[in-house]
């Protein structure tokens, strides 16, 4: 159901046209309920205002970034960026999707469970050239979303993470 959220999201459909793809993929109406439910959260979030009034945005960007650990060995990071948002003083800010069927009282754990993989992504983007001004996990299923800046702190995150790979 996720991938389908994502896909739904990308292509701009509103709950209705979610909510008939997912019956054409064959989902249950509890679960087409749900992404159309995901969809139709994901317009009213912050990032998502955002990323309307901007002037560039990038849906399911590729990240391929080979960088070093501390002992000098070579680490490769793949994934892709659900959504990146050029803001208008040219700096970005990385927006993850979850359709995780959490809480409000379990934002903030589940969102620090996603601290490394935003991490991860901001060091990559920020040795590409770029500047990250944030980072942005938003949770569907709840619609809410937290967002943390691109700090040294995320960094040490980032880094670390690197370093046990």
């Amino acid at each position: 159901m996720g991938v389908l959220a994502h896909k739904c999201i990308e292509l701009g459909l509103d709950r209705k046209a979610s909510l008939a793809l997912g019956h054409e993929h064959k989902l249950d109406d509890s679960a087409a309920e749900f992404v159309a439910m995901c969809v139709e959260r994901e317009a009213s979030l912050p990032s998502s205002l955002r990323a309307k009034e901007a002037d560039r945005v990038f849906h399911e960007p590729p990240v391929q970034w080979t960088t070093v650990d501390a002992l000098g060995s070579p680490v490769v990071v793949r994934g892709f960026i659900d959504r990146l948002i050029q803001l208008d003083d040219g700096s970005v800010e990385v927006v993850d999707f979850k359709t995780d069927r959490i809480g409000p009282d379990e934002l903030a754990e589940r969102a620090g469970h996603h601290r490394t993989q935003l991490a991860l992504y901001g060091l990559a983007l920020e040795d590409a050239g770029l500047c990250v001004r944030s980072l942005t996990v938003a949770f569907l299923a709840i619609g809410q979303e937290v967002t943390v800046p691109m700090d040294d702190e995320l960094r040490r995150i980032g880094r670390k993470a690197l370093d046990s790979a």
